[in-house]
């Protein structure tokens, strides 16, 4: 029961910290700077559900699979982080390289840029 209510918690802060700070978001910022930080979080979002690839489903699933044997549940777990870590790498290295190249292409003649904030 409490791995529930931290796992709900958990996936509900995003979503209220948006909340909260839209009332600071709206009083300090003008129209232009605020539809920039909305394409940074969209940006971010995209980057968390590539990254995260269903692999947080996928364990949740399979951890029944492997939890009446901890060697085996160790084993499984490893494997999960360290493809968490290669993707990760992965996707880093790509958008170190053509980020802003990218950014540049989708946001051409706007003051979006990838360094330091897209990054």
């Amino acid at each position: 029961m409490k791995s529930a209510f931290f796992i709900s918690a958990g996936g509900v802060l995003p979503l209220l910290s948006s909340v909260v700070l839209l009332i600071p978001y709206t009083q300090n910022l003008n129209t232009s700077d605020y539809g920039a930080l909305a394409i940074y979080i969209s940006f971010s979002m995209l980057m968390q559900i590539i990254m995260n690839y269903g692999i947080d489903t996928y364990l949740s699933v399979h951890y029944f699979d492997h939890h009446h044997d901890a060697e085996s549940l160790k084993i499984f777990l490893r494997k999960i982080t360290g493809m968490l870590l290669i993707i990760g790498a992965i996707i880093i290295s790509v958008f170190s390289i053509f980020g802003y190249f990218l950014f540049n292409w989708v946001f051409e003649g706007s003051a979006i840029q990838f360094f330091p904030y897209g990054i």
